[in-house]
């Protein structure tokens, strides 16, 4: 019966091992994959500021402050304006629809120069 225990807890410790293992596995890869996330995620907020700043030139006045709050304070009109758009789903649902409509002719007209 001992025998038979001791078994049993070599595997308990073997399948605790192995999770161990699993886990720092899963860990590492993660921790590999995060910059290229973090690049992914950098040149998505970059070219979605670009798009912005070309619209509305005038967030071009916001500028960063070294302090967390001095930012806050400086961003403020344009977090409050985007808050307010975002809350009007149904504006924001039928600029949605025209901006699409406008792409779709865009590329239509494109095509046909193309051809």
């Amino acid at each position: 019966m001992s025998k038979k225990l001791d078994e049993i807890n070599q595997k308990i410790a073997d399948t605790k091992e192995r999770l161990k293992q699993l886990n720092n596995s899963r860990k590492a890869q993660e921790q590999a994959e995060r910059p290229k996330k973090d690049k992914a995620d950098t040149q998505r907020k970059i070219i979605i500021g670009g798009i912005v700043e070309k619209y509305f030139p005038e967030v071009l006045r916001f500028q960063p402050k070294s302090k967390a709050k001095e930012k806050d304070i400086e961003f403020a009109p344009l977090a409050y304006f985007l808050s307010e758009l975002a809350a009007d789903k149904e504006v924001v649902e039928r600029y949605k629809a025209r901006a699409q409509r406008r792409m779709e002719t865009e590329l239509e007209k494109e095509k046909q120069q193309d051809c």
